[in-house]
């Protein structure tokens, strides 16, 4: 796939694995309400992609979602996802920061594994499980986080 923008239409229920799993080109992602679920490995590898919104009918954040989305510099987590699973921002280079809503009672296992550029991130007391690994390398566990 070429396209640089893709705007999923209303009426759409879910994203299934590895849809868009390799587009290169992609930037910009628009998902409609009407979107319940995206699946495991959804936008992985989209090196290009800088900009989604994650709609606010989303309750988990699936594993490798936006695993080696090398250039994603920023995302909102809407307050309705209760869960991010495995490896879900894996290798995101470019993530300098991330704010975890109240709403989220787990962590999986290396979320934000390899996430080289972050330097703040907000937890909130909700979290009740954090899987191993989180951040590695072991240096991004010596930057300064805000844990709320």
């Amino acid at each position: 796939m070429d396209a640089k923008k893709i705007t999923i239409p209303y009426g759409v229920t879910s994203i299934i694995s590895n849809a868009f799993d390799g587009c290169s080109s992609l930037t910009k992602v628009s998902i409609p309400s009407s979107v319940v679920k995206i699946d495991k490995l959804a936008f992985n590898e989209c090196i290009s992609l800088r900009e989604i919104t994650i709609p606010s009918s989303i309750k988990t954040i699936e594993d490798n979602l936006f695993s080696g989305c090398s250039s994603l510099m920023q995302i909102t987590i809407p307050s309705s996802v209760t869960k991010i699973r495995n490896d879900a921002f894996q290798k995101c280079t470019s993530l300098t920061q991330i704010e975890i809503p109240s709403s989220v009672t787990i962590l999986g296992n290396g979320v934000f594994s390899e996430c080289t550029s972050l330097s703040k991130i907000t937890i909130p007391s909700s979290i009740t499980a954090i899987g191993s690994e989180l951040f590695t390398p072991v240096s991004l566990l010596l930057r300064k986080f805000s844990l709320s």
